[in-house]
């Protein structure tokens, strides 16, 4: 069996003043992709298969991307197309919640790309995250969906084994069999729908049912990007039918999921006490736990926000903080970054931090000293920027030349700070990741205002599907 592999990722927040640019993915070609796609390569492999690889294409969760990244993607997959032929499938990681100026879904136009070649009979196996939004379009065009199925996504590996798997198996069967699409009117944040939490914890389980069910190939659950206001943006249960006889089976048990996500609606909440700025910064400071974490999410980077909020820095440097150490880690502004790098540690200086890119990212004046320069990594390790921490006081400050999030313990490492040295961390989150989580004593949701809001009825939708909750009452 001869199977194409693709791997594109990124979540797109179209709220977002910034643009995402095709310098800030992580990018490998040919078979340099295959230790990013291990848990397929490793059934596809077992089962043996001919892996044709493209590329691979991962950047952190931020802003619309630029009309560049999709035509480097499409022109890369488009070269592999071009030379090779007849292959028996495709299997593809892509995120789901990919958007692209002057395109729309990077995933609709990769699918439409491949679809061209291969004609409408070779499966398409689709691996992606619960927070994509998939709508009609893509069940036109993929044969199967396997998103993850943990919140924070511990997963992937996984996740991309399953759809391998169900890939070689449809191969085997010889048949097409389109799936069954049921869009959920509820679209709420990856805050409110974590796996510890019910509803999830329930809509997890009967996925897992559904997929020993005799005549269900594999069955997904999408929460959907809230943060990207896009055509395709909701929830939707995707079932992909062993056989065109078991197609009435999928549409019940999908219309039967859909009505248990509505019913129970009310209750995707947050795992965390969540409380205003100035509560979150008193409640912290009042509190014996060490150390606590605060997540700034209006400025959640995981969700696509800027980064460059100086909210919480403007209030705890005008806060007495009773003695605490305080972290921020870390806020994006290249000019102070890179400003901040031409002195020596223990050098004190005066600087403005917050690069204006909106209203809640307005330059505020600090007294400080360099403490320390370190490296900023990618997900997959590479360093791919340069942080800067600044004391001034009892609070540090990590800056950053390019947006990343710190959602595990060795992005502090590599910046050269020791969390086990503060009080009170604050991070551009807004789940906290598991290696951090297990490190907190305490956790609060500082409800920040941003392109992360999570006040999602108060954000400025034009064109999702209506309605969705809680947005509008259902």
């Amino acid at each position: 069996m001869k199977i194409l592999a693709v791997y594109i990722s990124h979540e797109s927040n179209t709220f977002s003043p910034l643009t995402t640019v095709l310098s800030d993915y992580v990018i490998y070609e040919g078979e340099k992709m295959f230790p990013y796609m291990k848990g397929a390569y490793d059934v596809l492999k077992g089962a043996g298969c001919e892996i044709v690889p493209t590329l691979y294409m991962n950047a952190a969760t931020s802003a619309t991307n630029a009309r560049e990244v999709y035509d480097y993607a499409a022109g890369k997959v488009e070269e592999v197309l071009q030379r090779e032929k007849d292959f028996d499938g495709v299997w593809m990681h892509l995120h789901g919640a990919c958007y692209v100026k002057e395109i729309g879904h990077l995933e609709l136009g990769i699918l439409r790309l491949i679809r061209k070649y291969v004609g409408p009979d070779i499966p398409i196996a689709w691996a992606m995250d619960p927070h994509g939004n998939v709508g009609p379009d893509h069940i036109e065009l993929a044969d199967i969906l396997r998103a993850y199925r943990t919140v924070p996504h511990v997963d992937q590996e996984r996740t991309d084994a399953e759809a391998a798997r169900a890939l070689v198996r449809r191969i085997a069967l010889g048949n097409k069999v389109k799936p069954v699409y049921v869009r959920v009117p509820v679209l709420v944040a990856g805050e409110q729908s974590v796996d510890s939490q019910e509803p999830m914890i329930s809509i997890f389980r009967k996925l897992e049912e559904l997929d020993k069910r005799e005549g269900i190939l594999m069955s997904s659950y999408t929460v959907g990007f809230v943060w990207g206001d896009t055509p395709n943006s909701t929830a939707a249960v995707a079932i992909t039918p062993e056989t065109e006889a078991d197609r009435a089976l999928c549409e019940a048990e999908a219309e039967k999921l859909r009505d248990y996500v509505v019913e129970h609606r009310r209750e995707f909440s947050f795992a965390v006490p969540a409380m205003d700025v100035n509560k979150t910064v008193e409640a912290a400071l009042n509190s014996d736990a060490k150390p606590l974490y605060i997540s700034d999410s209006g400025d959640n980077t995981t969700c696509g926000a800027t980064g460059c909020t100086t909210i919480l820095l403007e209030k705890f440097l005008h806060t007495d903080l009773k003695g605490k150490k305080v972290l921020i880690a870390a806020i994006y502004d290249e000019d102070a970054t890179h400003e901040a790098l031409k002195h020596e540690v223990g050098e004190k200086i005066v600087l403005g931090i917050g690069n204006e890119v909106d209203a809640f990212s307005k330059k505020i004046q600090v007294e400080a000293t360099v403490k320390v320069k370190g490296d900023l990594i990618f997900r997959t390790g590479e360093i791919k920027g340069k942080t800067v921490t600044l004391s001034a006081g009892d609070l540090d400050i990590v800056l950053e030349d390019r947006v990343e999030s710190f959602t595990h313990m060795a992005y502090f490492r590599s910046a050269g700070v020791d969390v086990n040295d503060y009080d009170i961390i604050v991070v551009k989150l807004g789940y906290l990741f598991p290696e951090l989580a297990e490190h907190a004593e305490a956790t609060i949701m500082c409800l920040t205002p941003g392109a992360g809001s999570q006040d999602v009825t108060q954000l400025p939708f034009t064109v999702i599907p209506r309605p969705a909750y809680p947005m509008d009452e259902l």
